[in-house]
């Protein structure tokens, strides 16, 4: 797999000689800065090589939105080489970073049961991190403490899904949900 990858690679980025000495390449991230699972396109400009492999290749690449270009998401801050041969034969390297930024994430959300009786009590719990707010959006709009882990007590009289909401870092949004059941 990784050797298919590395020739789609090479492949995305082998152009038509005519081409000047590749000291003139550079290479660029946009964006250069992501929240983790989140993707960046990396692509070379100038002078275009003969032949160009880009590195790492076990990290998620592909194809890009231009032909000089791959897409790419990193789970941690990576930086990227493109190593080739220019239109004399001459080898070159040039390298970007991109930055991965965590990202707003529910580690978990549950209740204590499944099933309950009509106004019984049971035990809700979340964690959340990278989270500027958290708050219930159901079955009620509640603000909550942002926490790894924090429990609260509850009773439904029928059955009811919760939803948890966390905000993160330039507004993003991410939630989970769970349903508890009332059974007489």
């Amino acid at each position: 797999m990784n050797y298919l990858r590395a020739c789609l690679i090479t492949l995305i980025f082998i152009v038509v000689p005519n081409l000047q000495a590749a000291g003139n390449v550079t290479f660029h991230a946009e964006p250069a800065a992501i929240l983790a699972g989140d993707r960046s396109v990396i692509c070379y400009e100038g002078s275009a090589p003969r032949t160009a492999t880009v590195l790492p290749e076990h990290t998620y690449m592909e194809p890009g939105p231009k032909p000089n270009c791959v897409k790419v998401r990193p789970l941690t801050t990576t930086t990227y080489f493109i190593r080739g041969r220019d239109s004399h034969g001459d080898p070159y390297e040039t390298s970007v970073k991109v930055t991965v930024k965590p990202a707003t994430h529910i580690i978990w959300f549950y209740g204590s049961s499944p099933v309950v009786g009509p106004g019984e009590s049971f035990t809700v719990c979340y964690g959340v991190e990278m989270a500027d707010s958290v708050r219930l959006v159901q079955p009620r709009q509640e603000a909550l403490t942002v926490s790894p882990n924090r429990c609260f007590s509850d009773q439904v009289s029928r059955t009811t899904r919760y939803t948890l909401e966390a905000k993160g870092p330039g507004g993003r949004i991410v939630r989970e949900t769970f349903l508890v059941k009332v059974q007489p």
